[in-house]
């Protein structure tokens, strides 16, 4: 099975990653907008820029866990910041 993940990066996403390919025969993807310098051995990295660059590579997808999300965001000052 081909696991997308989002927020792979995160706390909970690292875990649940690190979970997923040290106990299944599974194949971890990570979304990842910004690439890291850290990455989980055998974690997979799906680097895209917006949503719909996903689309292509939904077919090999089989589940997805998505744990994106803005969080320590206290002091933003963008004027729009959803944007």
């Amino acid at each position: 099975m081909n696991i997308l993940v989002t927020g792979a990066n995160g706390f909970v996403g690292t875990a649940l990653c690190d979970q997923l390919i040290q106990s299944t025969p599974h194949t971890v993807f990570a979304a990842q907008r910004h690439p890291q310098p850290r990455f989980l051995p055998g974690l997979k990295p799906l680097p895209i820029r917006e949503l719909s660059d996903l689309t292509p590579h939904l077919p090999q997808i089989d589940a997805i866990v998505h744990l994106a999300a803005r969080v320590h965001q206290m002091h933003d000052t963008a004027p729009d910041p959803l944007a």
